[in-house]
């Protein structure tokens, strides 16, 4: 049907090009994806107003860890300890929406993952049961100066390169595109809570970092034709609580911030 789109995969659930890491228990993520653009249904391509959701369900070997950075790839702020005792289910959600109608669209996705086990048994703590959540959201809203129209580029439930009205060019061209947008993120992991003698191998966090952030993102973004962008962001990112980083300028040295500021700049080539 056209408007609707859907996919399955069946995966190690270990990440890209990473060997399975656990020969024991051997359970793959079984992941579902399924979008539908409503307008299209009915046969207009011009809007687009967008919804969908995913699910995965698997399970992660003990000993694995992952971390949360901001979005300006700067400080790590959520770095948990590594689960401990018999592999962990892990599930994941998602909710996905988008509204666009010619040079403005709106984007929304929230996301959710679910880690449930049992830690194991040591010197200082019991074998305890845990079911830890981690809840991400973020929202933005982007116009295309130049008035390139966002249905032009909805392909099969994703949005594609932009098709430029007027290629940059020194003699004669035009200026290319220009897009300016603003966005919101929220990242939520106040079930993982700092070490206690109770909490030990259900992936409790140190002192010095924190469970909950969120960021505010300005952008502008030039594409002075369809295979070449140039983007440039200003990222704010507030923590929950304040955290300790280490100055790695000067040894021994720590700093305490309760938020990260940053500009970062991309260029990219596509062929």
């Amino acid at each position: 049907v056209d408007g609707l789109y859907y996919a399955l995969a069946y995966s190690n659930g270990q990440g890209i090009n990473a060997n399975e890491t656990n020969n024991v228990v051997d359970d793959q993520d079984l992941l579902a994806r399924a979008t539908v653009n409503i307008p299209q249904l009915f046969g207009n391509k011009s809007f687009v107003a967008h919804l969908g959701g995913s699910y995965s369900k698997g399970a992660i070997p003990t000993g694995s860890a992952f971390t949360g950075r901001t979005e300006a790839r700067g400080i790590q702020f959520f770095v948990p300890a590594a689960f401990t005792g018999d592999d962990v289910d892990r599930t994941r959600y998602g909710l996905e929406g988008a509204l666009a109608f010619g040079p403005v669209k709106f984007q929304t996705e929230f996301m959710k993952a679910s880690f449930l086990g049992r830690s194991a048994a040591s010197t200082t703590a019991v074998a305890t049961n845990f079911d830890k959540d981690i809840d991400a959201f973020y929202a933005n809203l982007v116009w295309m100066i130049t008035g390139e129209h966002y249905g032009e580029r909805y392909r099969n439930g994703l949005f594609v390169r932009p098709r430029v009205n007027s290629n940059f060019g020194l003699k004669g061209g035009g200026w290319g595109a220009w897009e300016v947008g603003l966005r919101y993120s929220q990242f939520d992991a106040s079930d993982f809570r700092t070490t206690t003698a109770a909490l030990v191998g259900s992936g409790v966090i140190p002192a010095t970092g924190t469970n909950q952030a969120d960021a505010w993102t300005l952008g502008l973004k030039w594409l002075p034709n369809p295979n070449v962008r140039f983007m440039l962001n200003y990222i704010e990112t507030k923590f929950d609580t304040p955290i300790i980083i280490t100055n790695t300028g000067r040894t021994g040295s720590t700093v305490t911030t309760d938020k990260e500021r940053a500009v970062t700049f991309r260029a990219q080539i596509d062929f």
